[in-house]
Formats: structure tokens, sequence, C-alpha cells
């Protein structure tokens, strides 16, 4: 057996004794007639088709000898008919490439994000807000989003002359976001947002002064850096920092002399919590 697989491993084909594909290039039958003559036949291994055998007598050959005599026989009865299995060889289809299992797909990211974000809005024309927003964004492309927001803000009292000013605003606005950087848990944004801001403003007068509330409405443009930390695919947190100005300023006055309102620079501090789906 070795002696023939050596063999007939230096023509590139295998021997073994169980056949290791459902369509084998040929297989050797041994049969024995008699206790020393033994029957060699050569089938084709896709139609059982004899293609030659080969009888041989071993009543001349020693005992520890006759192994190597049945293995030589088969060497010469596979040489005679080699041309024919080296044509049936050439016919067979290539086997069929291996499938490589599919990689996972990578898991699209969230297009929506929507959740609360409490703000601090300071501006140079002396108001000072506090508040909340529903803020939302829309991915509508890599890396980009528009984002939305509606917010109440309460103003930090302010004095005066004839007394003190509470304010309260509404606000509502449009933006862009664009992500800068990422790493696994951490994305890095910039952002851009134009928003309207109704202040209303109502006066305490010191005794002898008149009492008087008013509104009016307010253009903001801020822009800023954000930090956004992915608590899990579902889950992020959202902390930023910005700057802007008034295009339409809202001045608040006692006895025409400004004391407070949204104009001149802004600043803005926002953190909060959103859902991603």
């Amino acid at each position: 057996m070795r002696h023939l697989a050596s063999e007939l491993a230096v023509r590139g084909v295998d021997l073994c004794a169980v056949p290791k594909s459902s369509r084998p290039l040929a297989r050797l039958q041994l049969t024995t007639e008699t206790a020393t003559r033994v029957q060699i036949i050569l089938v084709a291994g896709d139609t059982d088709e004899r293609l030659g055998e080969r009888a041989l007598d071993l009543d001349s050959v020693p005992i520890d000898a006759r192994l190597l005599a049945i293995a030589v026989a088969t060497d010469e009865l596979l040489a005679a008919n080699w041309s024919d299995l080296e044509r049936r060889r050439a016919a067979e289809p290539p086997p069929a490439p291996k499938r490589q299992p599919a990689a996972p797909s990578a898991r699209a990211e969230p297009r929506f994000l929507l959740g609360p974000v409490f703000a601090f809005d300071a501006f140079g024309g002396g108001q000072r807000l506090l508040g909340v927003d529903a803020r939302a964004a829309f991915g509508f492309a890599p890396r980009c989003a528009l984002t939305a927001r509606l917010g109440v803000r309460q103003g930090l009292p302010r004095s005066s002359d004839h007394g003190s000013l509470h304010a309260t605003a509404l606000l509502g606005g449009l933006g862009l976001r664009l992500e800068l950087a990422r790493s696994d848990r951490l994305r890095i944004d910039l952002f851009g947002r134009a928003d309207a801001v109704r202040l209303s403003a109502s006066a305490y007068a010191n005794p002898g002064a008149i009492d008087r509330s008013d509104s009016g409405v307010a253009v903001t443009t801020t822009g800023g850096v954000a930090l956004r930390l992915l608590l899990s695919r579902s889950l992020q947190v959202t902390l930023e920092a910005g700057l802007g100005g008034v295009p339409r300023p809202v001045h608040i006055t006692d006895a025409r002399q400004r004391v407070s309102g949204v104009s001149e620079l802004g600043f803005t501090l926002g953190g909060g919590v959103s859902a991603a789906f």
C-alpha cells in the first residue's frame, strides 16, 4: 500500500482505502480466486467501467514478498491505463469554489435623535436665560444632520433704577450639524443654527414708579462645538458650547435706558440626553 501510494503521489494522485470524494478517479478491486491467485481490477470512478485487469499467481513468490508483488502488479496495471485515466481526469469539471461566509454587514447608524437639552444663554446686552429645549436631529447624509429645537427660558432677575425686571422666552430654530471626528464611543461635531427668540419682560416697579410689561422677537445665530458620548446604540449624551450674534436684537429699557436684552454677542452652553433610532 505504501509503495503504491508513493508511486501515485508522484503523479499527483492520492490512494486511499476509503474514497475522499463521491467521484474518485478510479477504483482498484482486489479479489482472491484461490489462496495464491489474486485478481486486480481497475474500474472507472464515475461509470463503473472496467478499464483493465490483471491476474497474479503468487505460488512462486515468497510469502513475505507477496504484498510487494501485488503492489508492483497494481502499479503496472495503472501505468498501462494511465493515459485513459489522465483523459478522464482532464474531462472532469473543476471543483466548485468554496463559498466564503458572508461577512456580517455593519449595522447602519441611527438617523434620528430626539431628547431634552438643558441650556444656559448669555448675551452682551445683559440678558441671562436658563431653560430646556426639545431637540431633534435627522441624518440626511453621512456625518451630516439637520437639527431643530423648541425651548423655554427663564431669565435671571435684573435690577434697574426704578425696580426689577423678570424675563421669559420662547425660542425655536433650525440648524446643521457636521461630524468632524469619531471613535467607538465619541463623536465631535461642528454645529450652526438660527433661532427666533420671543422675549417677554415684566417690570416690578419701586414705589412711585409704574409697572410695564412688553415683548419682542429677536433673531440669533450660533455656531460651536458639540461632543456626543454614545452610551449605547440608542442612547447618547450631548455637551455643547457656542458663540453667536444677534442680527435682530430686542432691548429691555427703563426710562429709555437699556438695562437688559437679547443683543450683541451671545454665548451658550448645553447638555442633555438623546434617544437614537
